[in-house]
Order: C-alpha cells, then sequence, then structure tokens
C-alpha cells in the first residue's frame, strides 16, 4: 500500500448542485483507499471539497472528445502525482485494500463489444462502433484488445497517457488504449457494475459500481448508504 498513499486520487467533476454518488464514493475511498490527495477537476458539486481542484473546462463536440481533452490536461498538470488513479463518481471501494491494487480488465473489446450489442437484439450503438475502431488501431500497432472499459480505479502514468492520446488522437476507449498500448495486464475479473435494483448476491465483493437509478432506488444504494453513514473530510461545508 506504500506506493497508493503516495499516489493521488482524480476525479472528472461536473458543475453541479449536489452528486450524492460522488458524495458516498469519497467517504469510501477516505476510509478504504489510501491516496496522497483527492482531486476534482472539472467542476465542484455543492457541498463538496476536494483535498485540491483543478477547474477545467470539459471541452468537445461529443463525449470522447470531451474525456481526451480532460485527460490531456490533468496530465500536464505537474502538481498532480506523476502517476494517479482515475475514478469515477460511481466507484465505491467497499473493503480496505491492504495490498497495492493489480490492474483489472474483463475479457476481450470483441466479447464486450458483443455483449452489449445482445441487449440490443444484435444491433451496433454508437458506442460499439467506436470500440470497433480501438480494436482496428490496436491490432495495426500489434497490441492485444484487452477489455479495460471495466468500472474500477486504474493507474494512469501522465507523461504515458499523454504518448497515447497523442498516439491515438482521434480514437475512443482511453482505458483500453493505455492498458492494451502499455501492457498493463492484470487479472481478468468481472467488472462490479450493479443495475439491478433488487439483486443483493454482492455483500462480499471489495469493489462496486452503480448506475444513477439502481444507487437511488436500488438495494445496492441502500447498502453504500447504510455502510458509509459517516460525514467525510470531504463534506466540511455541511458542518459549517
Amino acid at each position: 500500500m506504500k506506493r497508493q498513499s503516495k499516489t493521488d486520487v482524480v476525479y472528472f467533476v461536473k458543475e453541479s448542485l449536489s452528486n450524492d454518488e460522488l458524495k458516498y464514493s469519497l467517504r469510501t475511498v477516505e476510509k478504504n483507499w489510501p491516496c496522497r490527495k483527492v482531486w476534482f477537476c472539472g467542476g465542484r458539486p455543492n457541498g463538496l471539497i476536494p483535498d485540491k481542484m483543478f477547474r477545467i473546462r470539459q471541452q468537445g463536440l461529443n463525449k470522447w472528445e470531451k474525456v481526451r481533452n480532460s485527460i490531456q490536461a490533468v496530465c500536464k498538470n505537474e502538481n498532480i502525482s506523476e502517476d494517479f488513479w482515475l475514478f469515477n463518481d460511481d466507484f465505491f471501494i467497499m473493503k480496505p485494500y491492504r495490498q497495492s491494487f493489480k490492474p483489472q480488465y474483463n475479457g476481450s473489446l470483441a466479447e464486450y463489444i458483443e455483449s452489449i450489442r445482445a441487449t440490443r437484439n444484435g444491433l451496433h450503438s454508437q458506442y460499439t462502433i467506436r470500440l470497433l475502431g480501438t480494436i482496428r488501431v490496436l491490432e495495426e500497432v500489434g497490441c492485444t484488445t484487452l477489455n479495460y472499459e471495466t468500472h474500477k480505479p486504474m493507474l494512469i502514468n501522465r507523461k504515458k497517457a499523454l504518448e497515447v492520446l497523442e498516439r491515438f488522437a482521434d480514437i475512443p476507449g482511453f482505458r483500453s488504449l493505455y492498458g492494451n498500448y502499455w501492457e498493463v495486464g492484470g487479472l481478468d475479473n468481472f467488472d462490479c457494475k450493479v443495475k439491478d435494483l433488487f439483486w443483493d448476491d454482492w455483500s462480499d465483493w471489495k469493489l462496486l459500481s452503480t448506475t444513477d437509478v439502481s444507487f437511488r432506488e436500488g438495494e445496492v444504494g441502500k447498502y453504500i448508504r447504510e455502510k458509509f453513514n459517516k460525514i467525510s473530510r470531504f463534506e466540511k461545508e455541511e458542518n459549517e
């Protein structure tokens, strides 16, 4: 855990009146994921104060361009640790990590695409079409095509990320581009995204992720809120 304790956590955050998922994600990080500092990059929801704030405009014509530009801005910020943990606001660390977190992927990108098509009567979405492009460019440079598009923390090196962004300027799927290009390897493990409102067979999971609906209305959201019912240092405004 020595390495993690010297590494920052980075969230890309929108300006908003509130963000309950982020609030509880921060509570789980404070309790179970030692790190150097927690950064909000982008905006800041009311009532939440990170260790460090980096205001950037999430610019771009589509989601991928916004992600790309935001990651690029973060990786050029030398105040952020050279290696940082990339988090989403719906990542929850349910149990303490006493050893360094190993990279994790979930099968191949091709299998991931097929799993999405199976929910769409075999049809592609814009997202899966874009991921086909990700597979193509990775294969062209002789890389594997493992699926790192999972809802789990990912360790990113700022310089390596900038090289990926420059080499694959117009290609989506940053996590998979980074993981395969730099051969980070890791464990082939299931994704921890819980979409079901009533399924409750995740109490022994160390990581959880939710949808807006499953967090707000589902058993998984209730479980997270009950387990982490004490405010964190990131909720200072509520005590002022």
